[in-house]
C-alpha cells in the first residue's frame, strides 16, 4: 500500500490550479466553525446541542495529504490506511466537487461549504461526520 502523499499525479490529469490561499483558509475555517457553532448551540432543528464540539483549526500536514489525493484527479475515496499523518493515525474523508470551464474562475468557499451543509436544513437529514474535502483540498482538525 502506497501512502497518498507518495503517489505522483497521473499524466492524464490536466490540473489547472491547486491548493488554497491564506485568505481561503480563513474563509474555510470561519465558515465551518460558524456552521458547527449553530449545531453546537442547538440552532439546527433536529440536532441536539453539542456539549464538546471544539472549533476546527488548520492542519498543514492534513492539507498536504488531502491535496495529494486531489492531485490524483480521481473523485473517489482512497484507502483509509493511505492517508494517515504524523499526528493522526486515522483520518476521515468526505468528497465534494464543483466545476467550471472558466480557468480564471475563483472558488467561493463559503458558498461551497454552505451547500454541503444545506442538507442539515432538511427534516430527514443525518448528521455530518468527518472533514469536508473539496476540489482543492484542505486539512482541518479539532483544536483541543
Amino acid at each position: 500500500m502506497t501512502h497518498t502523499a507518495c503517489k505522483p499525479p497521473p499524466s492524464s490529469c490536466n490540473k489547472i490550479d491547486s491548493g488554497v490561499s491564506a485568505g481561503d483558509k480563513k474563509v474555510i475555517l470561519e465558515t465551518h466553525n460558524r456552521l458547527r457553532s449553530q449545531i453546537a448551540s442547538g440552532k439546527v432543528p433536529g440536532y441536539p446541542p453539542a456539549t464538546n464540539m471544539y472549533q476546527l483549526e488548520w492542519d498543514n500536514e492534513l492539507a498536504d495529504v488531502a491535496q495529494a489525493h486531489a492531485d490524483q484527479c480521481k473523485f473517489k475515496h482512497d484507502n483509509s490506511g493511505e492517508r494517515f499523518t504524523t499526528t493522526f493515525s486515522a483520518v476521515g474523508q468526505n468528497l465534494a466537487t464543483t466545476g467550471t470551464t472558466d480557468p480564471s474562475a475563483t472558488e467561493d468557499w463559503s458558498t461551497v461549504i454552505q451547500g454541503y451543509w444545506c442538507p442539515l436544513q432538511s427534516s430527514d437529514a443525518s448528521p455530518l461526520e468527518g472533514t469536508v474535502i473539496l476540489p482543492r483540498w484542505y486539512g482541518l482538525r479539532q483544536s483541543t
